[in-house]
């Protein structure tokens, strides 16, 4: 399975350079610039994710079977080109609006087809891992993704530099399609997967996997939640900080790329203390700081502090993705892990959906009126995700987690002394657990 961990790993932050830069902000500031609507920014990111959503589900069925997980991913790459190439077109002649909005939605049959299968195969390399291990390459594979998307703002604020720094539709054009042209990176490395039959083979004594269903369960329904809330705002962060706190595009960008590059540092931080605390502790924390952050930028009006306090709510609410990933993973088996990983693809929906209603919101009741309704989301999928603390940490442990007969190292940590057999949020007896809490 080394193979396919070093390329996923990779994968990542490649696909989310490409993307910070072709269908993220540059993509919405370009369509607001010829159409002057918010409403018009939402419909684009709604179009995205339906079509995310339409082929999440029969992807995620074919992502089951091991042998066609990676012609799935492969015919989701396909899709993903056409997409950004309908993108580029309409960019490059002028075709206007619903030519951005056809690509649009043919890159989200890319999103939707591409990412449970993927995430199914990582999760089966990491099969023969201790829950330590996977928490931590879980919470490494989150912090790299992050940090792909702040070369995207990085670049885009260098494109401004050079240009002058204000907001104009060429300057805009210019990062778009060197977004495109950089998804050939990601393209590349989803078709060099392997079928487990190519890798490494990991043989387990007992136990066929499956956990228990209610922590899968109550993880995916508490990010859908979240993710309602987070799509009202979300695509919006960044025409906030236009049109409300009169920022630059330079200066707009850098603080696009300090969010992803603080959630990283932040996810390595959040994965040290929930060795301690407890991943649903840790994450029930950090979540419920960052939605009291959200509520204070509502009511904010000393445009200095704004930026600082988005970026530390930004930093908090999602530095325990990786913690929350590792989990439901550890209590499904690989036979379904695709179609729990599939939820992914829901919550994509689920925000792109919500963002129409973020830009009517925004247009009608303004961005404060907005926070307030994602932070009380938020607030409810916190909530959602607080019934974990009444199941015994023994029943997180997937039957999967079994002692493997056969194990090839992982190839990007050094084995620790006493294999880390038990959840990170376990201690090594009952008094020191008790002493943690």
């Amino acid at each position: 399975m080394q193979h396919n961990l070093f390329v996923i790993l990779c994968y990542y932050p490649a696909l989310t350079v490409s993307t910070s830069l072709a269908v993220s902000g540059p993509l919405a500031a370009y369509i607001l610039l010829i159409t002057g609507s918010t409403g018009r920014v939402g419909l684009a990111v709604g179009a995205q994710g339906l079509c995310n959503l339409l082929s999440a589900g029969p992807a995620s069925v074919l992502g089951d079977k091991a042998s066609s997980r990676l012609v799935v991913v492969r015919g989701a790459v396909v899709l993903g080109v056409v997409g950004l190439s309908t993108i580029v077109g309409s960019v490059l002649a002028g075709r206007g609006f619903w030519f951005l909005v056809l690509g649009c939605a043919l890159f989200g049959f890319f999103m939707g087809g591409h990412a449970a299968s993927v995430e199914a195969v990582f999760g089966d390399a990491l099969s023969g891992a201790s829950a330590e291990r996977r928490s931590q390459l879980y919470a490494r594979k989150s912090s790299l993704r992050v940090l792909g998307n702040t070369v995207g703002p990085l670049c885009t604020a260098i494109v401004f530099w050079r240009l002058g720094d204000h907001w104009r539709e060429a300057d805009l054009r210019l990062a778009l399609v060197l977004g495109a042209s950089l998804f050939c990176v990601p393209a590349a490395l989803a078709c060099s997967l392997r079928t487990p039959e190519d890798d490494v083979v990991v043989i387990f004594r007992g136990g066929s996997g499956g956990g228990n269903r209610r922590v899968p369960a109550t993880i995916v329904c508490a990010d859908v939640i979240s993710m309602l809330g987070s799509g009202c705002t979300i695509k919006y962060f960044p025409l906030f900080f236009w049109k409300v706190c009169h920022l630059s595009p330079v200066a707009v960008n850098l603080v696009a790329a300090a969010g992803p590059l603080g959630i990283a540092v932040a996810s390595n931080l959040a994965h040290r203390v929930s060795v301690r605390l407890g991943r649903v502790e840790t994450a029930l924390a950090t979540k419920a700081c960052g939605i009291c952050l959200l509520v204070a930028m509502a009511y904010l009006r000393d445009e200095r502090w704004l930026v600082p306090v988005y970026l530390l709510r930004t930093w908090l609410m999602n530095c325990s993705t990786g913690l929350t990933r590792s989990l439901l993973n550890e209590n499904v088996d690989s036979k379904t892990r695709a179609r729990w990983n599939a939820a992914e693809s829901v919550n994509f929906f689920s925000w792109s959906g919500s963002a129409i209603l973020g830009g009517y919101m925004i247009e009608r009741r303004g961005y404060g009126f907005t926070f307030i309704v994602t932070a009380a989301l938020q607030a409810l999928s916190a909530m959602t995700l607080s019934t974990l603390l009444f199941v015994k940490k023994s029943a997180l442990v997937s039957a999967e987690l079994a002692t493997p007969l056969l194990e090839r190292p992982l190839p990007l940590e050094e084995e620790e002394e006493g294999g880390g057999e038990v959840l990170p949020s376990d201690s090594s007896s009952s008094s020191s657990s008790s002493s943690s809490k």
